[in-house]
């Protein structure tokens, strides 16, 4: 009785996080915009939320770019594309450091943030696919990429289809997952699929405090947690698609110039297997960061990127 208790407890907790986390981000609540601006320092970048139409439906994406930048300019453009589930808000802080000089899109991929669902699940094709057309949609000639994770599987692909709009790429987290690594995710899928008894909430809210890095606050935490809410039943779609993408040929057919980071969180142990792959790449390690990472320490990040970018244009 005192375990179901304690279950039952521990689902009302979560379910009334979730409920404070989604009034205080949620896409239709009048102040979330501004919530948004209130992460940066809105002196020295103009950060805005739009939407674009690609082949399979709406796009949402954030654009960064200087204050005092005319009209909508684009310098030395940054394409954002974060993991699963989740949407581009975790590059806010990011955004706010690195369009200090450049213009920084994200965007949500299909059937996370406010981006449209797809009508089938998607394989990392189809979500490199609708980047490509929202590069079209945007007029971006070339972009130097940011990729987290999922993000990170999608901008090889990217690179590989269309190598020529691709200029660096910052990867943090390459999900290098062997044969029988992948087998156990499609034995135990994640997120866990929902639950009558919303212990489905509590397993998922422990998961996403499991790889938390020092320096993550609150706040950060349950954007993460909600962004897994959010996308509901499908919440596991981009997880699917990585397990069934070909990560390892990308990584080795691209010759882009590689920045690789590794942070410590769920792809600690996979991600160093590219130093093998791509021998030419940079590598960084921050074992002492987790999950949150672009919040916690977003200077160091556009530090790293800014250089990165900038030495291989030159």
């Amino acid at each position: 009785m005192m375990d179901s208790t304690r279950r039952r407890c521990g689902t009302v907790a979560a379910l009334s996080l979730a409920a404070t986390a989604l009034w205080i981000d949620s896409p239709s609540d009048p102040q979330a915009a501004p919530f948004d601006r209130s992460r940066i320092d809105s002196t020295l970048v103009r950060l805005e939320r739009d939407f674009v139409t690609v082949g399979y439906g709406q796009l949402h994406f954030r654009r960064a770019e200087p204050a005092g930048a005319a009209g909508r300019s684009v310098a030395n453009p940054v394409l954002c594309l974060h993991q699963t589930p989740s949407s581009s808000q975790v590059f806010v802080e990011f955004m706010g450091e690195l369009a200090s000089d450049r213009t920084v899109f994200a965007v949500d991929t299909p059937g996370l943030g406010e981006s449209d669902l797809p009508e089938a699940p998607p394989d990392i094709e189809d979500y490199a696919k609708a980047i490509a057309e929202f590069l079209d949609a945007e007029q971006l000639t070339e972009v130097d990429i940011v990729g987290y994770h999922t993000g990170a599987s999608i901008a090889l692909e990217l690179a590989a289809r269309q190598p020529e709009r691709i200029g660096s790429m910052m990867l943090v987290g390459l999900a290098l997952f062997d044969d029988a690594e992948r087998a156990a995710f499609f034995d135990n899928p994640w997120p866990k699929p929902r639950a009558d008894d919303g212990s489905h909430l509590l397993d998922e809210w422990r998961r996403s405090t499991r790889w938390q890095g020092p320096g993550q606050s609150d706040d950060s935490r349950e954007r993460m947690f909600v962004a897994k809410l959010a996308a509901g039943r499908t919440a596991w779609w981009g997880a699917r698609a990585v397990m069934r993408h070909e990560l390892e040929p990308r990584l080795r057919d691209s010759s882009h110039p590689l920045l690789v980071v590794n942070p410590n969180d769920d792809l600690v142990t996979v991600t160093p297997r590219a130093r093998a792959v791509r021998e030419d790449a940079a590598f960084v390690e921050f074992p002492e960061y987790g999950f949150g990472i672009f919040e916690v320490i977003p200077a160091e990040l556009a530090a790293l990127a800014r250089k990165h970018f900038d030495t291989e244009a030159e």
